[in-house]
């Protein structure tokens, strides 16, 4: 299960910044930066939750099957095991 949470966070300069200060606020370890992989890739024992700091990008959600969704900046996803 996937789920997206539109305009979770304000677009504005600086919110790699504070997408990482909510998800260590809450828990989450193993923070990195960097781009989405271009192939599929899923934790199938663990959450995952992915911000959307800059641009916009079509990924697929949940698998191969799943469907192909625009993210964009401020965009919050959380992928459940």
């Amino acid at each position: 299960p996937v789920l997206l949470y539109r305009a979770a966070f304000a677009a504005e300069p600086g919110l790699a910044d504070r997408l990482e200060r909510a998800f260590q606020a809450n828990g989450w370890r193993g923070l990195w930066r960097n781009g989405i992989f271009p192939y599929q890739h899923f934790h199938d024992d663990a959450h995952e939750v992915l911000g959307i700091a800059r641009g916009e990008v079509v990924v697929q959600l949940g698998g191969s099957a799943g469907p192909e969704v625009k993210v964009r900046a401020g965009d919050v996803v959380f992928g459940l095991p």
